[in-house]
């Protein structure tokens, strides 16, 4: 993929990302505006939707090959998790 095209893909998800943030703020302000409070305060509502759409924005870019050639993503992934079992092994709790 080009350079090109992966940062238009970044640019894409992240105004999905944005857009979805936005709706479900609407939502819920609209939903607090009725009553209904599905977290503790309306400041952490906003974190949790602000958390949501940062995961859905990061997991697109990297399942989709945004961020980077695949092969080196793959291959970070794997050293990634070789570290992670090789200090398991060892006793070394994380």
């Amino acid at each position: 993929m080009l350079r090109k095209d992966r940062k238009n893909l970044r640019y894409q998800y992240g105004y999905y990302s944005f857009l979805m943030f936005i709706g479900l703020f609407f939502v819920s302000q609209f939903l607090t505006g009725i009553g209904f409070q599905w977290a503790e305060t309306n400041r952490l509502e906003t974190w949790i939707l602000l958390l949501f759409s940062s995961f859905y924005f990061g997991v697109m870019t990297s399942w989709k090959g945004a961020l980077g050639h695949e092969a080196s993503i793959k291959k970070s992934m794997i050293l990634f998790c070789y570290e992670y079992h090789s200090l398991r092994r060892n006793g070394n709790p994380l």
